[in-house]
């Protein structure tokens, strides 16, 4: 016998699999530059939507867990409890908004790889090296695979394009 949120999960799921799909068979006649995204997205996320849904199907999903409210000896407690959860979710919109802002500023790539420096080094205190060393690898993904190689074409920036500059690479890769 299956209860009402097993029946509503698998419900759910089916829904996102029908979504998914439809969305994946209206981009099939699209061309290659217009599809690129929604075939590798959707290709990968209909085999798990399936995968999820059978499960649900056969009640192998566990059911949801309770909710743990913050708790401690005194009334205090509990309220500094819940403004630190407070202070996370405020931290956790701060930085998007802070990437959001860079990207809008410096274009994906150099604001992409500036933004993940910053939220590595102040939001987690990280080591110098390995945070250059992710800001850089961010900018080369986004700049060289997804720019230059699938041909992605990312805006350059609102700064950039205030200064008339061009910041992007030029490595005369094509395929």
């Amino acid at each position: 016998m299956r209860t009402a949120w097993q029946r509503g999960e698998a419900l759910f799921c089916l829904l996102v699999v029908a979504t998914v799909g439809a969305a994946l068979w209206a981009s099939l006649g699209w061309g290659q530059r217009a599809g690129l995204f929604p075939w590798i997205a959707l290709g990968v996320t209909l085999p798990l939507a399936l995968w999820q849904l059978v499960d649900d199907l056969r009640g192998k999903t566990l059911p949801p867990a309770a909710p743990q409210l913050p708790q401690g000896d005194s009334p205090s407690e509990a309220a500094e409890a819940a403004a630190q959860a407070t202070r996370r979710g405020a931290s956790v919109v701060g930085w998007v908004l802070g990437y959001l802002g860079a990207v809008w500023l410096l274009g994906f790539a150099i604001g992409g790889g500036i933004a993940t420096v910053f939220y590595l080094r102040l939001g987690f205190g990280e080591r110098w090296r390995t945070t250059l060393i992710y800001g850089l690898a961010t900018y080369l993904a986004l700049e060289v695979v997804f720019r230059q190689v699938l041909l992605i074409p990312f805006p350059v920036g609102t700064v950039f394009e205030w200064l008339d500059l061009d910041p992007r690479l030029n490595l005369g890769i094509h395929f």
